[in-house]
């Protein structure tokens, strides 16, 4: 299990943090969400997620976080991201 911190120059409002769940739920492999730090920060818990798909999908749900880290190195999270499926960013009904 690893652990993505998502951080945000200010607190997420109510409506900013289900756009957040929801991006992240919908994500194969993700566990749950943590808000810290006043809502300043977001703690997602992951089996293998590439800094990259994350970013993409809170983009997507047009949230732009100052940074996002991992508690893998750089090589590790850049394989990851090299051996991601494409596509597989939504879970399959079932899983």
């Amino acid at each position: 299990m690893m652990r993505l911190a998502i951080l945000f120059a200010r607190p997420l409002p109510a409506e900013a943090k289900v756009r957040l769940r929801l991006a992240v739920g919908a994500m194969a492999k993700t566990g749950r969400v943590r808000f810290v730090r006043g809502d300043h920060e977001a703690w997602v818990f992951a089996e293998a997620v590439p800094v990259r798909d994350l970013a993409e999908a809170l983009a997507a749900e047009g949230l732009q976080p100052e940074s996002i880290e991992t508690t893998l190195d750089p090589d590790s999270d850049a394989a990851l991201a090299e051996h991601a499926v494409a596509g597989e960013r939504f879970k399959p009904i079932g899983r």
